[in-house]
């Protein structure tokens, strides 16, 4: 029967040993309680190199990394809190060392204090209770929070400064790992891996190992008690790992709630290399109970290694963003498995901007995961430094025949707004009408304009449809009198280009084409418009002026003007094209087109009304 060595392999007693004694306490110290009048910032000092948040090499001992922090409550002698869940963060030149320090409101008042501590700074706490997340995604170093650790509780007096480096002295507790640890390796005998490093293991447990850990600060001893739980690990190793050698071992580490298994219950493997499946037997569990504080070695015993037989090659054909990309998310239907995540969701970082002509190879091993993505559909989340964009693919019916298949499939980077129109309906927005001789009269009042298929967010005021799924039209109108004229301005508004991220500024660039047609053929007569942007929200209303013969655009910035609209075109056909663009836009910008119809003759008493068509409104980035 295969099993965890634990008992059979001598030369890991004596270091698991050294793990327990040495490594399963923390020491943390305050400094002191000087003085320190007026000073609210306070300090602690945990272990130095016995502490762990992320493993070495070894799999046996680690230290604490930049930006990690605590979390210290300190209660009164009569039950009230002077800090709750205070964070304390590392500082100072050497941060393996462990030296801590916050900012407190107020200084702490005189008396004892019983502390408690942990490690990380929990997701929600109600009182002494908290919450961790153990990740199923794990780096292979107990690092990110994973190495969840609680102090037993010490009464000290109030923390009061900070002191020079190497003072220890003072307040000194004893941090307690609430979870155990499985540490993978490859014995240095083993003949089938070769010169390969394992970089991703999958490990699927027969129970609930990982997910919202719930447990109490204020008693190390108390069951950790797991919700919204998983019995997958997925280890993404940061640091990849070969085989062992007789002086050094090199250890992929998984951390998993403590954990109780019936005889017979077995530990699945997935290993992978950069280009290679691992084939690694399964291990059996021995009916065991695996305690918080401990470690496990866990030989891996590969049988063998093997290409991948099937692969999808995502072939990105271009790039319409304008800039490249940083990550591309896979999303796949329900029931199917990416083997690079064990999920129906796997993350491409690949460390350079992906473009156009770059490939994205997805490789499986198992014939059934790979024909469960035939005839799908996979969402397209394309992550770039200034915008979140999304697209589709389509797998083709996959039929094999032999040992090997490859999907190819094409994928463009979207724009980062795209509008052809091809969903619109045909309808009358009453920009022609009248007459309108006073700016009350003229004004419009703007339509919701997903009731005519567009997506939600388009906005107009005097605009139409004449001919379904081709373009739109913006129109405008002068009534003229013999004392001047009044001016009815028809405008069009996009939705807000949500697509750029949050907090992000970005220059854009602007491409449509259009055309133009009017009522009649009064030579003196002529069309006027811009495209320019707008940060209001909501459905906006047409606007109007009177006796002004100059164009007079209101609620539009950054516009240029439209030139040479025609005066007798059509919804179905483009004649010209134009780009605009806008050095400075956000999540909240919107574009939007104005239109008005511009002469006047003093003598004539007439109206006339005018419009533009617009359609294949193209965004891109714009930074350079």
């Amino acid at each position: 029967m295969r099993r965890i060595w634990i008992d059979s392999i001598r030369m890991f007693l004596s270091l698991s040993a050294l793990f327990l004694s040495a490594s399963c306490q923390v020491d943390i110290q305050d400094f002191g309680s000087g003085s320190g009048s007026g000073r609210h910032e306070v300090g602690i000092y945990a272990g130095g190199a016995r502490t762990r948040t992320e493993m070495l090499s070894n799999g046996l001992s680690a230290v604490w990394t930049a930006g990690d922090n605590l979390a210290v409550w300190a209660k009164s002698s009569a039950g009230s809190f002077a800090l709750s869940r205070q964070i304390f963060t590392t500082y100072g030149i050497d941060s393996e060392k462990g030296y801590f320090k916050s900012d407190l409101v107020s200084a702490m008042e005189d008396g004892r204090y019983t502390y408690y501590c942990c490690y990380p700074v929990p997701s929600s706490v109600s009182g002494t209770d908290v919450v961790f997340n153990l990740p199923s995604v794990q780096d292979g170093k107990a690092s990110g929070g994973s190495d969840i650790m609680i102090a037993s509780p010490v009464e000290h007096g109030p923390l009061s400064w900070i002191p020079e480096y190497e003072d220890h002295s003072g307040l000194s507790m004893h941090m307690n790992r609430m979870m155990h640890q499985f540490r993978f390796f490859v014995p240095s005998d083993n003949t089938v891996l070769g010169d390969e490093e394992i970089t991703r293991i999958v490990l699927t447990f027969p129970a609930d190992v990982v997910g919202n850990v719930a447990l109490d600060v204020s008693d190390p001893g108390a069951d950790a008690v797991l919700s919204d739980a998983s019995g997958v690990i997925s280890l993404e190793l940061s640091d990849p790992i070969g085989l062992s050698s007789e002086n050094e071992s090199e250890y992929a580490c998984a951390v998993l709630a403590p954990t109780s298994f019936s005889p017979g219950q077995m530990l699945d493997i997935k290993a992978y290399t950069s280009s290679k499946v691992v084939l690694v037997d399964p291990v059996d569990l021995c009916g065991r109970t695996f305690e918080a504080g401990h470690s496990t070695p866990v030989r891996l015993n590969v049988r063998s290694i093997a290409d991948y037989p099937y692969q999808m090659i995502f072939t990105i054909t271009a790039n319409n963003l304008g800039e490249g990309v940083n990550s591309v998310i896979f999303t796949a239907p329900e029931g199917c498995i990416w083997p690079s995540s064990g999920t129906n969701v796997y993350e491409y970082r690949p460390g350079h901007k992906i473009t156009a002509g770059d490939q994205i190879a997805i490789r499986f091993f198992d014939a059934g995961e790979y024909m469960a993505f035939s005839n799908k559909d996979i969402h397209l989340t394309f992550d770039s430094d200034h915008a979140i964009t999304t697209a589709s693919s389509h797998v083709s019916p996959i039929t094999i025949s032999g040992n090997t298949h490859v999907s190819n499939i094409t994928a463009a980077i979207p724009y980062l707004f795209e509008e052809n129109f091809s969903t619109l309906v045909t309808y009358n927005g009453d920009y022609n009408g009248g007459p309108y001789t006073s700016v009350n009269g003229a004004t419009t009042a703007g339509r919701d304009l997903s009731q005519y298929g567009l997506r939600s967010g388009w906005t107009g005021a005097r605009t139409g449809c004449d001919a379904a799924g081709t373009a739109i039209l913006v129109g405008g109108r002068v009534d003229c009198v013999i004392a001047g004229a009044t001016r009815a301005y028809g405008r069009l508004d996009s939705p807000a280009l949500n697509c750029i991220k949050p907090g992000v500024s970005t220059g854009i660039r602007v491409d449509f084409d259009y055309s133009g047609n009017r009522d009649d053929d009064y030579s003196h007569y002529y069309t006027a418009g811009v495209c320019g942007t707008t940060t209001e929200s909501g459905v906006l209303s047409g606007y109007a002026t009177q006796f002004n013969n100059d164009p007079s655009w209101t609620g539009v910035y950054d516009f240029v003007s439209i030139p040479d609209i025609p005066l007798s075109g059509s919804a179905s056909s483009m004649s010209k094209s134009m780009t605009m663009t806008v050095a400075e836009c956000d999540a909240e910008t919107r574009l939007s087109w104005h239109a008005v119809v511009m002469g006047y003759k003093s003598w004539k008493i007439d109206n006339e009304g005018g419009w533009i068509y617009i359609d294949n409104v193209k965004v891109q980035i714009a930074n350079q």
